[in-house]
């Protein structure tokens, strides 16, 4: 089964719980799409230094889900808080 680019599988272990499988990293295109973003922001993002860490191995580059998701919560506003 698969939710929003995860995909859940049936634990082997215990035939009744499902776990989620979610790949480590991901890449810009998978990124921009988890975010809301486009690749173009990204990328901009990237030359800025700005928005989220990322891996670069040659030319290619890469997100961790946890740097993400840290980016996400850090990024977080919660209108009670403004009171």
């Amino acid at each position: 089964m698969v939710i929003r680019g995860i995909k859940f599988n049936r634990n082997p272990f215990n035939k009744g719980e499902i776990v989620e499988i979610r790949p480590r990293a991901i890449n810009e295109y998978e990124a921009a799409k988890y975010l809301g973003r486009s690749v173009v922001t990204l990328r901009n993002w990237r030359h800025l230094r700005r928005g989220p860490a990322y891996v670069k191995t040659g030319k290619a580059v890469s997100y961790l889900m946890d740097d993400l998701e840290a980016y996400l919560i850090a990024n977080r506003i919660d209108p009670e808080d403004r009171r």
